[in-house]
C-alpha cells in the first residue's frame, strides 16, 4: 500500500504517519532517532502543561528541547483559556512548532482531576472557550486530541468533534477507547470510521498499532487520513520505516547505539538517564527475557553505564522482530 501526505492548513505530512505525544518517551532523542531511521510524517512533543508554559522560563526548559525532528506538534494540557493563550504565543515565538495540539484524552486520574485531558473534553462548554482560545492565538494549525470519552458514546463524541470544527479546528486525532476500557479491550477502529464519514476536516487515527501491518488495516479499515503510533514506535522505531520501505531490515543493535548517543548529547545527565531507562522498558521487548534484563539496569547509572552493561547482556541474543511488537504493560 502507498501512503499518501496529507495537507492540515498548509502543514504537509509526508508520508502521513504520526508519533504520539507520550509521557516520558516522546522526548527529544526519541523524535530524532525515529527521524534519523525515516518514515515519520509528523512528531509530537511530550505533553506540555499549560501553566508552566505559561509562566515559566522556556530557555531551559528540558521538556522544550528539539533535536533534528520536523514538523513538530507541540500538545498542550490544561483548561484554562487564558494560559493557553499565553502558552501558544509563547511557544510560537520560539520557532520550534509547526503546529499546536490541544490534550482532550488522557485519561490517568492524575491529569483528570484537573479537569484536564479528558476531563476538559467531557466539559464541553470549557473545551470550546479552550479551542477558542487557541484559534485567536495563532494561525498555525490547530489539531484536538481524543478518545471516545469516559464511556462509549458515538452519537456524543461525534457532535463534540463537529463543534471543535465548526470553531476552527484543523483536524482531529481519535483514540477510540474509553476510560472505562483501559488497555484491556481492543481500540475500537469503527469509531474512526464513523467521525471520518460525519467530518470535513481531516481524521488521525490512533490505537493498536503493533506492527507495520497494521498500519495499512487502519487506512484501508477507518478510512482514516494519517494514522499515529504510540508505544508501538518505542518498541519498534522503525516502524514508520517498515511501512513505506517492507525490505527495510533494521541492526537492532546498530539503533541502540543512535539512542544512547542522542540521549547523552541532547538531555542533562540526570534527565538523560532517566528517559533512557524508559526507553529501554519499550526497546528491549525486542529481545527474549527483557524484564531479566531490565532488572540488572539501575535509574542512577548514566546513560553510557546503561548502554554498556545492555550491550554485553544481548550480544549473544537473538531479537524477534517478527510480527506485532509486544506492547502490554510489564
Amino acid at each position: 500500500m502507498s501512503i499518501k501526505s496529507l495537507n492540515i492548513k498548509g502543514l504537509i505530512i509526508n508520508p502521513s504517519l504520526v508519533l504520539a505525544p507520550m509521557s516520558e518517551l516522546s522526548c527529544a532523542p526519541v523524535r530524532q532517532l525515529i527521524a534519523q531511521i525515516g518514515g515519520c510524517g509528523l512528531f509530537y512533543t511530550e505533553m506540555l502543561n499549560s501553566r508552566i508554559i505559561s509562566s515559566c522560563s522556556l530557555k531551559d526548559d528540558p521538556f522544550l528541547i528539539v533535536g533534528t525532528e520536523s514538523p513538530l506538534v507541540a500538545q498542550l494540557v490544561g483548561n484554562d483559556p487564558k494560559r493557553f493563550m499565553i502558552s501558544i504565543k509563547r511557544l510560537e515565538s520560539m520557532g520550534h512548532f509547526s503546529a499546536f495540539d490541544i490534550n482532550m484524552g488522557c485519561s490517568r486520574n492524575s491529569i483528570m482531576r484537573h479537569g484536564w485531558g479528558l476531563a476538559l473534553f467531557e466539559d464541553i462548554d470549557n473545551a470550546l472557550r479552550v479551542l477558542e482560545a487557541v484559534r485567536k492565538s495563532t494561525d498555525l494549525p490547530v489539531i484536538v486530541k481524543i478518545r471516545s470519552g469516559v464511556t462509549h458514546d458515538v452519537d456524543k463524541m461525534i457532535k463534540k468533534a463537529k463543534a471543535f470544527a465548526n470553531l476552527g479546528c484543523d483536524a482531529i486525532v481519535l483514540h477510540p477507547r474509553a476510560k472505562e476500557d483501559g488497555f484491556k479491550r481492543p481500540a475500537r477502529w469503527e469509531e474512526i470510521a464513523l467521525l471520518k464519514q460525519e467530518l470535513d476536516i481531516p481524521v488521525i487515527g490512533n490505537g493498536d498499532i503493533g506492527c507495520s501491518e497494521d498500519i495499512e488495516r487502519m487506512f484501508l479499515k477507518t478510512k482514516c487520513d494519517a494514522v499515529m503510533i504510540g508505544r508501538a514506535a518505542i518498541v519498534r522505531p522503525w516502524i514508520f520505516r517498515q511501512a513505506i520501505d517492507k525490505d527495510f531490515l533494521p541492526d537492532p543493535l546498530k539503533i541502540l547505539d543512535m539512542a544512547a548517543e542522542n540521549f547523552e548529547q541532547l538531555l542533562p545527565e540526570e534527565l538523560a538517564s532517566k528517559r533512557f531507562y524508559m526507553f529501554l522498558s519499550w526497546y528491549l521487548r525486542n529481545w527474549p527475557f527483557f524484564t531479566y534484563i531490565l532488572r540488572c539496569l539501575d535509574k542512577s547509572l548514566s546513560v553510557r553505564q546503561m548502554y554498556l552493561l545492555i550491550k554485553e547482556r544481548l550480544k549473544d541474543q537473538e531479537p524477534k522482530l517478527e510480527g506485532r511488537c509486544f506492547i502490554s504493560r510489564i
